[in-house]
């Protein structure tokens, strides 16, 4: 199927609609076994696939505190990183947006999170 006519969207949402949208997303997508670690995550915080979502109050509240705090994170990253050789100038502030050697972000024994998370924000 050609999808270069469908609209994509790919700024994620803020506040709780983050999670309902992630919920959402966990009952039509195939969980693959890459993701079951994510998907344990999730479902500590009442997002299981064939599942209603349904937080309290409370959990409803810390959720979109936290979605908000991660994005502030992810535009801390993205704008000020702490990856040595960041910046592609000395005397300017310009900074390059994809921070590894490798696309994958893999490094030997781990996941490179921030320039991930950096380039990710940058991306969208």
């Amino acid at each position: 199927m050609n999808g270069s006519t469908n609209p994509a969207y790919c700024i994620p949402p803020d506040g709780f609609e983050y999670w309902e949208r992630l919920a959402e997303y966990v009952q039509h997508e195939p969980v693959q076994e890459r993701d079951r670690a994510h998907m344990g995550m999730a479902a500590l915080i009442g997002i299981e696939k064939g599942k209603a979502f349904a937080p309290d109050d409370s959990l409803r509240a810390t959720l979109t505190e936290a979605a908000n705090v991660g994005r502030t994170m992810a535009a801390t990253l993205s704008f000020d990183s702490e990856v040595p050789n960041a910046r592609a100038y000395d005397d300017r502030l310009w900074e390059y947006c994809f921070l590894t050697d490798s696309p994958s972000f893999d490094a030997e024994s781990h996941l490179e999170l921030y320039p991930r998370t950096a380039f990710a924000f940058q991306a969208m």
